[in-house]
């Protein structure tokens, strides 16, 4: 008889654990660079608040506060991928490490591991504060920084510096000769391997014969910002000199430059300007702003006015701007008076291409942000009576000081609401809804709510769906640290609940 067969081998299934350590690298990386996007976003939504909060007048220290908690919960979402493992490391390192001030370079954590293992994920660099010895030890750690783009120097931590002629090292002997801007950008690291390269510079600046240095070196220039320039007033030579230096960059794009007196802006015969497509101008009551605009009509698709001055009046824009497609326009004083006049300088014959137009006034009330409203529902009612078949498609109004109740939009909508066009308000989207950044101030008797109960009633069903949805998918998931920040959400809440039932139960 045979014998019979072996039974048969156990088969053992080895089941290998799954981590997001498993994720593939390309995956990783578009995490990390959500979670950058989602930390730009949250930095400048509670830095939107916390201005709002900081208003004159305006007592919030509940909203401060609540701002402050946020900060502290949250963090840096990049930073906690960074901290995960190795990988996770290698996938957010270059959204970690994509900006870097000259004032933190001097550590040593920065100069003997950031700089030789990360350097090369910086893109922008950033002349914060700084002092000859910073800048002299900045120039060895050039090299582990390969592709930076964007330079960003403020006047302390940049020209001011280059302007000694020695300075006292401690380190070394008593006397060192300084960094000049002559040698920062000729005869150091700097000239070919960061400033010849760059496509981004930022100034605050105190000369323009400084400007004119730099823009002759970085002649792959494509974006120049320039912020209040030291010591300038009516009368400044630069204006004269801006033609000089936008010919020294015949690849620029994006231009942004705080003038007064622009009749003085004399093109360069025989040498061509840059095509700029994109223009911003500090407008202090001189409407030539346009005429120098007008230089650029050919290429301008994107134009941007800062109003700084209270005082002046805007006629209706004679050139004509055939590509302009956004216009926004934005009052940096309080008094609006001349800002307000803007609007109705705007038509359709001067700018025929026109989609979208952005509207922010500096109100510090609800009759203000009455009157800005009007202003621009007036304005665009006479450019669609100019142009009923018009482009605009596309109406922002933004107000820092006072976010914009709900019946301003309703007010807005029904005037020059149509079918194919959005009007949208708020500094950035999503935003924390105006009712509740109103509530600490219309809740006070001698406060007039700028809300009607129904708009109230809107918000707060909006906001209490919003919660029941978290507390439902925390406790699915046995979510301790969810639950706990719902409670501390509802802190208020519980005590409102606490001290109505307990009064009731008293009587």
């Amino acid at each position: 008889m045979a014998a019979p067969p072996p039974p048969p081998a156990t088969v053992q299934l080895t089941v290998r654990s799954w981590s997001f350590d498993l994720l593939p690298l390309e995956l990783k990386k578009s995490i990390a660079q959500r979670c950058r996007q989602q930390d730009d976003w949250a930095r400048s939504c509670l830095d939107t608040i916390s201005s709002f909060c900081s208003a004159e007048n305006r007592d919030a220290e509940n909203l401060k506060q609540h701002v402050k908690d946020l900060r502290r919960t949250y963090g840096s979402s990049v930073g906690a991928l960074f901290r995960l493992s190795k990988s996770w490391s290698a996938a957010a390192a270059p959204f970690r490490f994509s900006h870097c001030k000259v004032s933190r370079t001097t550590s040593f954590l920065f100069r003997y591991r950031i700089a030789p293992l990360y350097g090369q994920y910086f893109r922008s660099l950033e002349f914060d504060k700084s002092d000859q010895a910073i800048l002299q030890s900045l120039l060895p750690l050039l090299p582990f920084m390969p592709n930076i783009e964007d330079l960003r120097l403020t006047f302390d931590g940049f020209e001011r510096v280059l302007q000694c002629e020695t300075y006292h090292n401690p380190a070394s002997m008593p006397q060192v000769e300084a960094l000049s801007l002559t040698s920062f950008l000729s005869n150091t690291p700097l000239s070919e391997p960061v400033i010849a390269r760059l496509t981004t510079v930022h100034f605050e600046l105190g000369s323009w014969s400084t400007l004119q240095k730099l823009a002759d070196a970085a002649k792959s220039l494509r974006e120049l910002q320039v912020y209040k320039l030291a010591n300038y007033g009516r009368g400044n030579p630069g204006v004269s000199q801006l033609a000089s230096i936008l010919v020294s960059c015949p690849l620029l794009e994006t231009l942004h430059v705080p003038l007064s007196e622009v009749s003085a802006f004399r093109p360069i015969w025989g040498q061509p300007l840059p095509r700029i497509r994109s223009l911003t101008l500090d407008v202090d009551g001189d409407m030539w702003l346009i005429r120098l605009a007008a230089h650029f009509a050919d290429s301008l698709e994107n134009f941007s006015l800062r109003f700084i001055t209270a005082h002046g009046c805007c006629c209706e824009v004679s050139h004509v701007f055939p590509h302009v497609k956004a216009i926004e326009a934005s009052a940096v004083t309080k008094d609006s008076r001349f800002f307000f006049t803007f609007p109705a300088s705007i038509n359709p014959t001067a700018f025929p291409a026109l989609e979208s137009f952005t509207f922010r006034p500096k109100a510090t009330s609800a009759y203000e942000v009455r009157d800005a409203v009007d202003c621009l529902r007036q304005a665009i009612k006479k450019f669609d009576e100019a142009d009923p078949c018009n482009s605009l498609r596309q109406i922002h109004v933004s107000n820092r000081l006072y976010p914009l109740p709900m019946w301003a939009m309703t007010r807005l909508q029904s005037a020059v609401g149509r079918a194919d066009r959005r009007i949208t308000a708020g500094p950035m989207e999503p935003f924390v809804g105006s009712f509740a950044l109103h509530a600490e101030f219309d809740r006070a008797v001698d406060n007039v709510p700028a809300w009607s109960s129904s708009e109230a009633a809107a918000s707060i069903e909006e906001t209490l769906n919003y919660v029941q949805s978290w507390f439902e998918r925390a406790t699915a998931a046995g979510d301790g640290s969810d639950l706990a920040k719902i409670a501390v959400a509802l802190g208020r809440a519980e005590l409102e609940r606490v001290v109505r039932t307990g009064s009731e139960a008293a009587h």
